[in-house]
């Protein structure tokens, strides 16, 4: 989605876009996610424990939000961690600069709604895929 000149200003004094090492650890588990993060270049997967398994929950590809967003919108710690899989190159912004870029920028508000909307859709065809197919099926 097109932005005006404007937004794209103001989101570039506020984002904070970085060089992430692979095998970096972006987020860790029992910790509040602090940060929507993009992904504009690089691969980042999501992943918690269960019975002392690491489980991934699903890789961020470049052009794709990779954050624990359950505690980015809460406030409250994750299940989650988040490692770098590849060296990055990563976009991040606050959730009080969101709320300000929202206020300021209409149009910025839109593309943070189809952003939130590409990110469910994915986790909804996650969903489908240990619903109705087998592991063998899935992978």
């Amino acid at each position: 989605m097109p932005l005006s000149t404007e937004s794209l200003q103001a989101i570039n004094q506020i984002a904070w876009r970085r060089h992430i090492p692979k095998r970096t650890i972006l987020q860790r588990a029992s910790e509040v996610c602090p940060y929507f993060h993009f992904i504009e270049k690089g691969v980042g997967r999501v992943y918690y424990y269960h019975n002392e398994q690491e489980i991934t929950a699903w890789l961020g590809f470049e052009g794709q939000i990779i954050s624990a967003i359950d505690s980015f919108f809460t406030g409250k710690p994750t299940d989650y961690w988040i490692e770098i899989l590849e060296d990055a190159q990563i976009c991040s912004i606050s959730n009080a600069d969101i709320d300000w870029l929202f206020t300021h920028f209409p149009e910025t508000e839109r593309l943070g709604r189809l952003m939130i909307t590409e990110n469910y859709l994915r986790l909804d065809e996650r969903m489908k895929l240990f619903a109705f197919h087998t592991a063998e099926q899935r992978y």
